[in-house]
């Protein structure tokens, strides 16, 4: 690895399960490292951790290692393209997505997501 790669956003996951966190990391190795290091998954085994680049996510005022466990801002960032969470627009919980610079629930949005 590296010294000098510029961190980027990663979705660490268990094998063959669709939930996950964001993590950012300089690689996919350095990415689950990170996280089975924190423990947040639940997971024993490192090798069940599996690590996407999200190419377009947004790191900016993180810092290596910041792992993004909020729902609405996974969704800002890129990192999550759904969420089960509290609505910003109408107060209701459900699942969330974001449209463009937007994020709320599939009734807020309509047909815009």
């Amino acid at each position: 690895m590296k010294k000098n790669e510029s961190p980027k956003l990663y979705y660490v996951s268990i094998v063959d399960d669709d939930c996950g966190l964001g993590v950012v990391a300089r690689t996919v190795g350095e990415a689950r490292a990170i996280m089975h290091k924190a423990g947040d998954l639940m997971e024993d085994s490192f090798i069940d951790l599996r690590a996407r680049w999200i190419r377009d996510g947004d790191v900016s005022g993180l810092k290596l290692g910041d792992i993004i466990t909020d729902s609405i801002d996974g969704l800002r960032r890129g990192c999550f393209s759904y969420a089960e969470a509290t609505c910003p627009v109408c107060g209701g919980v459900g699942m969330l997505h974001k449209a463009d610079d937007k994020i709320g629930c599939e009734t807020c949005l309509g047909d815009s997501y």
